[in-house]
């Protein structure tokens, strides 16, 4: 049985004097194609956040069949968030299989 590994991220929008602006921060990811191959999914996609909010991002992975359980899987994409101004991060993803042996 394989369990999924999942993990949450989050996007926040900070209010600040120098940014007053109203506008929400939206963000979305790129480069998501080939972690999809190799197991991963990101939840939501693109998305907005309100001003001095938060919103979650559920990371999930579920080993590809035929995986080495002795090689860790990597990959990267890009989230970019965008608001008063527009910021660019490189996002690393690592996935590990991990067994469990049943005892006899």
């Amino acid at each position: 049985m394989v369990i999924p590994a999942v993990r949450e991220l989050k996007v926040g929008a900070i209010r600040t004097a120098q940014f007053a602006s109203k506008k929400n921060v939206e963000f979305t990811w790129e480069s998501l194609q080939l972690l999809q191959l190799k197991g991963f999914g990101v939840d939501p996609v693109k998305g907005m956040v309100e001003r001095g909010q938060t919103k979650s991002i559920i990371v999930s992975w579920v080993p590809p069949a035929g995986s080495d359980p002795n090689q860790p899987i990597t990959g990267s994409a890009t989230l970019i968030v965008k608001g008063d101004i527009k910021e660019v991060y490189g996002v690393y993803f690592m996935g590990r299989i991990v067994t469990k042996e049943t005892p006899s």
